[in-house]
């Protein structure tokens, strides 16, 4: 009721802010929002929508409302720690096991930071092979790529080779220089006006 409350307020004052129950069946795209590293104020922002209708409004010792009715609740930390992909993708051991703990006693609270402080880890694991995959590009002969892009365009750019292989200026035109000493472009043009033209074979 509270955050209903809270998000209603936001939206009279003209912002967005406000709870998110991440399987809404009435949301249309049913995916997490960021992983915050602030504990209890982050736990809202993904909301699960789970009734389990004989805790309806159960008084808790030490509460003083009841629980609520409409069958959201926080995600767990352990929800957490799966979608950060520390369960089921990142600490398996040879027999797909999970080897990724906390210290004993850590609390709820302390979880929730330490995972909201982490980069998902699939996300690391495409940006490394992403950064693999371009230094493969750097390391290996550029002089086919540039080619293969003359022939599909007809006229190049050294812009265009800078943004094709990733490099700058001076790089461009020595690998330009190369790609002109296999007979198969030739410059035309001079300065800023510089093309390479494929020729036909």
């Amino acid at each position: 009721y509270t955050l209903v409350q809270h998000r209603q307020r936001q939206r009279n004052n003209g912002n967005g802010f406000g709870y998110c129950v991440v399987n809404d069946p009435d949301r249309n795209i049913q995916v997490t929002n960021t992983i915050m590293a602030t504990g209890g104020s982050g736990k809202e922002r993904n909301l699960v929508f789970q009734p389990v209708p004989q805790h309806n409004n159960m008084i808790i010792p030490g509460k003083h409302t009841p629980l609520n009715n409409r069958g959201i609740r926080v995600m767990t930390p352990t929800e957490w720690r799966r979608l950060q992909g520390f369960i089921g993708y990142g600490f398996l051991d040879e027999n797909g096991n999970d080897q990724f703990e906390f210290p004993e006693g850590m609390s709820d609270g302390q979880q929730y930071k330490q995972f909201g402080n982490s980069v998902s880890i699939p996300v690391i694991e495409r940006m490394a092979e992403h950064m693999l995959e371009m230094l493969d590009r750097m390391t290996e002969n550029p002089v086919p790529l540039v080619l293969n892009l003359a022939k599909r365009k007809g006229i190049i750019t050294r812009k265009d080779v800078i943004e094709l292989l990733r490099i700058d200026q001076s790089q461009a035109s020595y690998i330009l220089q190369k790609t002109i000493a296999t007979g198969e472009i030739e410059l035309i043009g001079k300065g800023r006006n510089s093309r390479y033209r494929y020729i036909e074979q």
